[in-house]
């Protein structure tokens, strides 16, 4: 948990250089350890709910359950489902 807090706000101190913005306290709140910041090596749903947080991916839900682009503006599928082309959104 101690290594999270750090990490995020190592993160934070980051993305406030990037973007000038000033930034005083975080506060974060959990009611238990987070067990990987690693996205691939997740399996507990409430390491997901933290992580979903952090990270946006390529794609997401939308309310219906269908997919909508997140990080992706598109994509296209060749090679028999082998070989995926992601096209990203501009910052």
């Amino acid at each position: 948990m101690k290594l999270f807090g750090t990490m995020l706000m190592a993160g934070l101190a980051t993305l406030s250089v990037a973007n000038s913005v000033q930034l005083e306290t975080l506060r974060w709140g959990v009611q238990r350890d987070i067990l990987s910041l690693d996205p691939h090596s997740y399996g507990d749903t409430f390491t997901i709910a933290a992580m979903n947080h952090v990270y946006e991916g390529l794609v997401r839900y939308d309310a219906n359950l269908a997919i909508e682009p997140a990080l992706a503006e598109s994509w296209a599928i060749a090679d028999d489902n082998v070989t995926w082309t992601f096209t990203l959104r501009r910052a």
